[in-house]
């Protein structure tokens, strides 16, 4: 998406935090592919207090996951006002609701444009700040480990459950 942008005449950097995963070779190789290398920051692991800035000096943050469920990085840009931009797919995209734009995250072209639009909108990104935090009053990180709490105790019910059935068959 940010090598197609280029190639209309929008360069923009990005910054890429966490711990490089098995995955990094076939990041690495796209974005060479892309020839987007001299716009990528890749700064691997970063403490608590760096996230933190990073967020706050972030133009708006994209999160283009296949994945999530928890959407911790929603979270904790809207806890910084910063605008953000998300997948449309799993918990993302509910979990976001109006404060974030969302995109399909196989679709470069819904990548680019969404990414477009937040680069060149200021209103927008203000538009966004204003409903992610009103969005993030729904979420608490007491609330979320509340959550987990419960869903593990739930769990770990299931497992105690399927384990007696296992003994009763032995």
């Amino acid at each position: 998406a940010l090598g197609a942008l280029r190639d209309d005449g929008t360069r923009i950097d990005l910054v890429l935090t966490g711990n490089r995963s098995k995955y990094w070779a076939e990041i690495e190789h796209a974005i060479e592919k892309a020839g987007i290398e001299d716009q990528i920051h890749s700064l691997g692991f970063v403490s608590e207090s760096d996230l933190i800035a990073l967020y706050r000096l972030a133009t708006f943050v994209v999160f283009p996951s296949l994945f999530e469920g928890g959407g911790f990085p929603l979270i904790e840009a809207w806890d910084q006002s910063t605008p953000v931009a998300c997948s449309d797919t799993t918990a993302l995209g509910s979990k976001a609701g109006d404060g974030a734009l969302t995109f399909d995250p196989e679709s470069v072209d819904d990548i680019a444009m969404t990414i477009e639009r937040l680069y060149t909108n200021p209103e927008l990104r203000e538009r966004l700040v204003e409903q992610g935090n009103e969005r993030r009053t729904e979420f608490s990180w007491s609330q979320t480990g509340e959550f987990y709490r419960s869903l593990y105790r739930e769990l770990g019910s299931q497992l105690a459950d399927q384990s007696d059935e296992v003994q009763r068959d032995d």
